[in-house]
């Protein structure tokens, strides 16, 4: 007899299983930090997080009045990388 439920469970297994493997772990979950956070993590001041976004190394997102960092992209950068 076909079991719905067991068998959404096994396909649901499937596709996390593939995911695990094919995605970086920084893309399936990804920390935003406040500025106050970014300028901890890369002893820089406000003004130089300022200058990396006009200079487009490291945007941040808005939500409302606040501005948020992907941990992904902070840490990118401080590697050496860019994310442009």
């Amino acid at each position: 007899m076909f079991d719905e439920i067991k068998f959404q469970q096994m396909i649901d297994r499937a596709v996390e299983a593939a995911i695990e493997k094919h995605l970086p772990k920084q893309q399936k979950t990804d920390e935003f930090l406040k500025v106050e956070e970014v300028c901890a993590i890369t002893k820089k001041a406000r003004s130089t997080l300022w200058k990396w976004e006009r200079a487009g190394l490291l945007i941040p997102s808005r939500v409302g009045k606040e501005l948020r960092y992907k941990r992904s992209e902070v840490d990118a950068l401080m590697n050496g990388g860019n994310r442009r």
